[in-house]
């Protein structure tokens, strides 16, 4: 299995049909290079009603923004909530939204990114949003939110493989450099993450013990 930032074939193939633009590879969003917020919806188009407030997810996990300001040393994305280092979201606490270093002057250029639970691989978003100039948008929804959204917005999302579930948006993967485990074992999150093998094990005397 695999996790990591997907991309849909819409936005790909417009960019590659506009100027061969590589949307499946990481260097394709650095800011200093390329503008890849033509290929995508903006963020404010997405319906806010199902998308989490940052203080109910990661952006307001300590440790998770603590280690973000040590890999990236972007104090500027953060700030001091009741005496707690969290996420500086537009719109505070309330927001929903977290504007990487290269859009945050400027929102409107963002990339919006999607992703579930309490913030599923928020932590590697923030960091590889920072170290590779990505102009990311990043919000938190709720499971049916985190599904459709992409259905109907050009965004990117996290996905996991396998699994279906945004399978007829034809995604794939975001290509970061190959993972490095010593960096990952010390929350270093700027390289891929590790593939892990899915296998199904069965018994080998399973077909006589059903009989």
């Amino acid at each position: 299995g695999f996790e990591s930032v997907f991309v849909p074939m819409a936005p790909r193939s417009a960019a590659m049909n506009a100027e061969g633009l590589p949307l499946q590879f990481y260097g394709s969003y650095n800011t200093s290079w390329h503008n890849p917020s033509l290929y995508f919806r903006k963020y404010n188009e997405a319906n806010t009603s199902g998308l989490l407030k940052c203080s109910d997810t990661r952006f307001y996990m300590e440790d998770v923004i603590q280690n973000y300001i040590k890999v990236t040393g972007d104090s500027v994305g953060v700030e001091i909530v009741g005496g707690k280092t969290v996420a500086k979201c537009a719109g505070g606490a309330e927001g929903h939204w977290w504007f990487s270093p290269a859009c945050r002057a400027t929102p409107s250029t963002c990339v919006p990114l999607i992703t579930g639970g309490d913030g599923w691989f928020l932590d590697a978003f923030m960091q590889r949003a920072a170290a590779y100039e990505m102009p990311l948008a990043l919000a938190v929804a709720t499971w049916d939110q985190y599904v459709a959204t992409p259905q109907q917005l050009s965004m990117l999302f996290y996905w996991w493989v396998p699994d279906t579930t945004m399978i007829d948006l034809l995604p794939v993967s975001v290509k970061f450099p190959d993972t490095d485990r010593s960096e990952w074992d010390v929350g270093k999150m700027v390289t891929d993450s590790a593939k892990v093998p899915c296998k199904k094990w069965v018994h080998h005397s399973l077909a006589s013990a059903s009989a």
